[in-house]
């Protein structure tokens, strides 16, 4: 990733916070560490 992509990552991970919060679910810290293949980050 560009070191100005700051944005997207805290995109993503509220986006999924949000997506668990209105499915009733609660988020995993699995899937938002950074190996988990959720951001994709190199």
């Amino acid at each position: 990733m560009a070191h100005d992509d700051m944005g997207v990552v805290m995109y993503k991970l509220l986006a999924y916070v949000y997506d668990c919060m209105k499915k009733g679910k609660r988020p995993s810290l699995d899937t938002m560490a950074h190996s988990g293949g959720m951001l994709e980050i190199p």
